[in-house]
């Protein structure tokens, strides 16, 4: 059954039908804004604000680069063998209070191997972080989670040249 055979439709006056058509087009854009354009400009407005932060941000890590590298050159740990290297690793780990924890510190053909089975991770992170301030980052690590606050850690720092 049409609209136009629906005996109510033909009962109105033509203004009353303009009106309503009228009320049916207005509802539609109404519609079509709240479900379809209102939240596609939400989100271009986050992603704008997003990158606008991202790029804060890189702006402040690029500012910051240059003081870190003079800082780290400053502070350097003696690190130009394998021994001292190794030396110095269990001297940082004894005043951190960690050495009782690793699973042994091992040489291999480049530098020195820290295992921990079972370690804090925060004070493994701190211990981790005074050593770069002092200029001796690690090459390569691998932290697997093992509870809430604990971690089994490898981390390979080299000798350097």
């Amino acid at each position: 059954m049409s609209i136009q055979n629906n005996p109510m439709w033909t009962q109105l006056a033509e203004r009353e039908k303009r009106l309503v058509i009228g009320l049916v087009v207005f509802l539609g854009i109404m519609a079509v804004y709240i479900l379809v354009w209102s939240p596609i400009q939400t989100s271009i407005e986050q992603k704008e604000a997003a990158l606008h932060k991202a790029e804060s941000e890189w702006m402040w890590l690029v500012e910051q680069a240059p003081k870190v590298t003079r800082a780290s050159k400053n502070m350097t740990l003696p690190a130009h063998s394998k021994t001292a290297l190794m030396d110095s690793l269990q001297k940082s780990l004894r005043q951190k209070r960690l050495l009782q924890e690793t699973e042994g510190l091992k040489l291999n053909n480049n530098g020195v191997i820290v295992k921990f089975e079972q370690v804090d991770a925060p004070r493994l992170f701190r211990w981790i972080t005074e050593l770069e301030q002092k200029g001796l980052t690690a090459t390569s690590m691998t932290l697997t989670p093992i509870s809430e606050g604990m971690t089994q850690a490898e981390i390979m720092y080299e000798v350097v040249k």
